[in-house]
This record gives structure tokens, C-alpha cells and sequence, in this order.
């Protein structure tokens, strides 16, 4: 019978790393976040967790294209057009904030 590999310390020690970096991990965290949702707040009307989906729709295209661009072999031109939009609505939210 083949041994299973136990994951149980690995785990833990994951566990006590995060916990024993938690402050810094959460300055970190303030440092990225707090930026990027005031980037996102355009007006009370529009909800931030819209404006979080559509940002996390722009880089889903982005990641998209980059995987069908490697997977199918198609031409690298091809990656400009999403890159594009998302810059112009990128833009677009920066000067409406």
C-alpha cells in the first residue's frame, strides 16, 4: 500500500508564518487597496463593488487574450486591443474620480 504524503506541517507552518506577519501582510494589503477603491469611486450613486467587478472584468480580458494568443499561436498584435481598453476605461476612471 503506497503512503499518502501528509500535508498537516506544511499547513501549520503556513499558518504560524501568516500569523506571525499579519501586521506587516496588512499594511501591505491598506498600501495596494485603499488607492486602487478611492481609484474606483466615481460617484455614490455607483456602487464600489461594480466598479471592482468591472476592473477585475478588464484583467479578465486581458489574462484571456494573453492565454489565447499563447494557446492558439496567434499573432501578438492581438493582445494590443484589450490592453487598449483597458488603459482608455483605466483613464476614463481616473478622471471621473
Amino acid at each position: 500500500m503506497k503512503k499518502k504524503k501528509s500535508y498537516f506541517w506544511p499547513i501549520v507552518l503556513l499558518v504560524v508564518v501568516f500569523s506571525l506577519m499579519s501586521d506587516f501582510l496588512a499594511r501591505i494589503s491598506s498600501a495596494f487597496f485603499l488607492p486602487v477603491d478611492r481609484l474606483l469611486f466615481i460617484s455614490p450613486s455607483i456602487s464600489p463593488v461594480t466598479m471592482w467587478a468591472f476592473l477585475g472584468m478588464l484583467l479578465g480580458v486581458v489574462y484571456g487574450s494573453f492565454v489565447a494568443i499563447k494557446k492558439f499561436r496567434l499573432d501578438s498584435k492581438l493582445i494590443v486591443i484589450p490592453v487598449g481598453i483597458a488603459i482608455v476605461m483605466i483613464n476614463l476612471m481616473i478622471l471621473l474620480s
